[in-house]
């Protein structure tokens, strides 16, 4: 979901948790919810060509795709939790 303007990004973190690693512009809260790239592919520019690079990129390793996913998920659920709204 590249996004040019997503603050937050709860579709991201909800991608994450059902095991599906993310790609995304890397500005606003995606850096921070991938680890800064650990969880998921970050582009710097909205531009189709940039966007085909970092999926074809992806997909050329499906174990690394996959790792990410078992990874983020793990990350989102010990990260997220209904505590640290509460807290706030």
């Amino acid at each position: 979901m590249p996004a040019v303007y997503e603050p937050w990004g709860q579709v991201y973190v909800e991608a994450l948790l059902c095991k599906t690693p993310i790609l995304g512009l890397n500005r606003n809260s995606l850096p921070e919810i991938t680890n800064q790239g650990k969880y998921g592919i970050l582009v710097e520019e909205t531009a189709p060509e940039t966007i085909a690079e970092g999926l074809i990129e992806a997909f050329r390793n499906p174990e690394k795709l996959e790792q990410m996913g078992l990874e983020g998920q793990k990350y989102c659920l010990n990260k997220y939790t209904w505590t640290m709204w509460q807290e706030a």
